[in-house]
């Protein structure tokens, strides 16, 4: 009977250190993480930054490169007319200064600036913005929840999904990379997971709170 028992204990054991080297395997796709995303607002702008870990410069290749922390904002103007004299900002991360220049982007009608920085950006997020020669103090506070779910568990539900593309992901994860960004709309979480190949990339959603898979599209 002991003889029994400590066969089904190593058969246990082996059962998790597997689940944990798949799981590690899997992780280590990650090439982007949008692990927070903060906001301010007031009557001229509205200013977003996204907080991640990624690839700097970002590919899409299906090949994971080397991650850094990355900041990544967008600034939307409230006023009709362009800004004339340019936009910039600055923020302190990690106790390093960073200064960004805004740069627009016609198809979405906002200004972009992204900038590699040392540390993790925290909960609250003061910057110095400075449009058309004109200074202001702005704090951006997250978006997300107390209770969000872990990257780590959407992963994890990638099991319980039946699509082939994901399928084939999960048997052979070292051909593509994982694209996860926390995405915010009306006071709801949600979690993106993009799983990107050459040419093809397989788009999913899914609900911040429950875990519950609401879309998956396909991109070529």
């Amino acid at each position: 009977m002991k003889k029994f028992s400590l066969f089904i204990c190593i058969l246990f054991l082996i059962a998790i250190l597997s689940s944990c080297i798949a799981g590690n395997r899997l992780y280590d796709r990650v090439s982007q993480l949008r692990y927070d995303v903060l906001y301010f607002e007031d009557d001229e702008i509205e200013l977003t930054c996204f907080a991640e870990t990624s690839e700097f410069p970002e590919e899409n290749d299906g090949f994971v490169g080397q991650n850094a922390n990355v900041a990544t904002f967008k600034l939307f103007p409230k006023y009709s007319e362009k800004i004339s004299e340019g936009a910039t900002l600055e923020f302190v991360s990690d106790g390093i200064k960073h200064t960004v220049k805004f740069e627009f982007r016609p198809s979405a009608e906002v200004y972009y600036a992204k900038c590699e920085q040392t540390g993790l950006i925290g909960r609250d997020l003061t910057v110095k913005i400075t449009v058309n020669g004109e200074q202001k103090t702005a704090v951006l506070t997250s978006l997300k929840r107390n209770d969000l779910i872990d990257y780590r568990e959407i992963i994890k539900k990638l099991d319980d999904l039946g699509d082939e593309n994901v399928k084939s992901f999960l048997k052979y994860p070292d051909s593509a990379e994982l694209k996860i960004r926390l995405l915010y709309s009306d006071g709801f979480n949600f979690w993106y997971v993009g799983i990107v190949r050459e040419g093809e990339t397989v788009n999913l959603l899914f609900d911040g709170l429950t875990g519950e898979h609401i879309e998956t599209k396909i991109t070529k």
